[in-house]
């Protein structure tokens, strides 16, 4: 849903949208949303390890909900692939939950059950614990900002986006704001480099 979103509205602000994934039905929802709307775009259904896409031709890279389902060797390949399209100077976005808070929100959820005598055997939601183990790759700023360094990002940006829950008072939402343990979601930003001089 984030991606059809995303380029509807991309394209609707005279963006350009191109775009790469891997089923072939989502990508065929997307391309008739845009003919609707008369949005030009280029959407292959593809491995976003191997980009179907000419080096340095991206403006933007976007990744929403995505990382948290691949291996830590795929998120390497993943944003090795998006600083080669990216122009210099380019940005790169992921979003995805944030392990972290999600240990810390088991936590508190496993005491709270001892509490009330109830089975305190909860995990965390689509990892290896449950039914589905679709969120194999959950991850941290750490390890995120380490992969952005290790393939020459410059300067993460990290917009924090405030934890609201039911019974938590104003005030302590907002002394928790802006720190990375009680931030539900990491979203970080940063650049390609405008000169790759001998770093690449």
């Amino acid at each position: 849903m984030w991606y059809r979103r995303v380029s509807y509205y991309h394209g609707k602000n005279g963006g350009k949208n191109r775009r790469s994934g891997h089923r072939k039905k989502s990508i065929e929802t997307c391309k008739k949303r845009l003919d609707e709307e008369k949005i030009i775009g280029d959407l292959k259904v593809g491995d976003a390890t191997i980009l179907q896409f000419s080096d340095e031709s991206f403006d933007c890279v976007f990744s929403a909900d995505f990382f948290e389902h691949i291996s830590y060797e795929q998120k390497q390949a993943i944003i090795s692939e998006a600083y080669r399209v990216l122009k210099p100077g380019g940005i790169l976005t992921i979003k995805t939950p944030n392990l972290s808070y999600l240990r810390l929100s088991i936590i508190l959820k496993r005491f709270t059950r001892l509490c009330r005598f109830k089975s305190p055997f909860i995990y965390i939601a689509h990892t290896k614990n449950n039914p589905d183990s679709v969120h194999h790759g959950l991850t941290t700023y750490k390890e995120l900002e380490r992969l952005l360094e290790e393939n020459f990002f410059h300067t993460p940006i990290i917009t924090y986006l405030p934890l609201i829950r039911k019974g938590v008072p104003g005030f302590l939402i907002k002394y928790l704001f802006g720190k990375k343990l009680f931030t539900e979601h990491i979203i970080i930003t940063t650049r390609k480099a405008l000169f790759q001089g001998m770093y690449r």
